[in-house]
C-alpha cells in the first residue's frame, strides 16, 4: 500500500496556530523529503499539522505569522482543517467540522496583511 502524503501551501495574511482546526491529532509527520521552513514564534507553536511556516510581510516587524485578520487561518482549515467535534455555528448545525484534506499538512507563506 502507498501512502500519499498532501501538503498544501496557502499564501495569505498568516496563522493562528491554537485554532483548533489546525491541530495535529491524528496527523502523521512530515514526509522525510520535507525541507520547509518553520519560523513561527514560539517555536513550540509547530506541530505536523502546521508544517512550513515562513514570514514575507515587510511592514509586520515581529515575524510572528499571527494572523491579525483570520483570513488566511479560514483559507487554511477550509482546505486542511482536522476534525472539531461539537463544532455550532450561531447556535445550530451542531456536528463535526472538519476541511477538505483533514490529513493534509499545511505550508503557511505570510505574503500580505490586510487589503491582501
Amino acid at each position: 500500500m502507498v501512502t500519499v502524503r498532501v501538503i498544501i501551501g496557502i499564501l495569505d495574511t498568516g496563522i493562528t496556530p491554537a485554532h483548533p482546526s489546525l491541530s495535529d491529532e491524528g496527523i502523521a509527520p512530515p514526509p522525510a523529503k520535507w525541507k520547509g521552513k518553520r519560523e513561527l514564534k514560539p517555536a513550540s507553536l509547530c506541530n505536523n499539522k502546521i508544517i512550513g511556516a515562513q514570514h514575507f510581510v515587510q511592514d509586520d516587524q515581529n515575524g510572528t505569522l499571527a494572523d491579525a485578520y483570520d483570513h488566511g487561518t479560514h483559507r487554511a482549515s477550509t482546505a486542511a482543517g482536522n476534525f472539531v467535534k461539537g463544532a455550532i455555528v450561531y447556535g445550530n448545525a451542531n456536528g463535526t467540522a472538519t476541511g477538505v484534506a483533514p490529513h493534509a499538512h499545511l505550508a503557511i507563506y505570510e505574503v500580505c496583511s490586510f487589503g491582501c
